[in-house]
């Protein structure tokens, strides 16, 4: 008998700590989504409203890119993420939501820890990387400037929902400093 007295409170202990844990992400504004297949960070953070590096930096991701189903990610509250005066990356082309094919050229104003370079990365719909690059930023370097680059992409024939990755990582440690994305289209020729 003794046995399942020791369980039930156990149990009861168990819960709440859960509960606990529950009201403290209440109380701070956060909430946990469980990822399905399909979801990409992009698509969550429209969901969510906030940005996909916002939830990349609440759960400590070193590649956006890699989330997986079942995976349970901690999702910020819209507006509890400190956001700078001015966005460090702005993608200026293509515009959300336009139809690209490959090569698409990517412009916009940025800028980058080292090298004056930002990582681009081309996504299709199951958020799988399909067209990687860089582009350089013109100016001085540490500063902000424009940039532009064409960046190949391949997908199977017709067109899918996909998007554009533009982020600057650490030179320390490789984490990403700053990410911006936009919807596109993506059709093969």
């Amino acid at each position: 008998m003794s046995r399942y007295v020791s369980l039930a409170i156990l149990i009861v202990i168990l819960l709440a700590l859960l509960a606990g844990a529950v009201s403290t992400a209440s109380a701070q504004g956060s909430t946990t989504y469980r990822v399905r297949s399909g979801d990409t960070l992009n698509a969550i953070g429209l969901r969510f409203g906030v940005s996909a590096f916002a939830i990349a930096q609440a759960n400590g991701l070193r590649n956006p890119n890699l989330i997986f189903p079942g995976q349970v990610l901690i999702i910020p509250a819209a507006g509890t993420v400190p956001v700078s005066s001015v966005e460090a990356i702005i993608i200026s082309r293509p515009a959300r939501n336009a139809t690209i094919t490959s090569p698409v050229r990517v412009t916009g104003t940025g800028q980058a820890a080292q090298h004056n370079e930002l990582a681009v990365h081309v996504l299709d719909e199951g958020g799988n990387i399909v067209g990687q690059g860089t582009v350089h930023i013109s100016g001085q370097l540490g500063r902000r400037g424009p940039f532009s680059g064409d960046i190949s992409f391949n997908i199977p024939s017709g067109t899918q929902v996909g998007a554009i990755q533009v982020f600057d990582t650490s030179p320390r440690d490789g984490h990403i400093n700053h990410l911006n994305s936009v919807d596109v289209k993506l059709r093969k020729p």
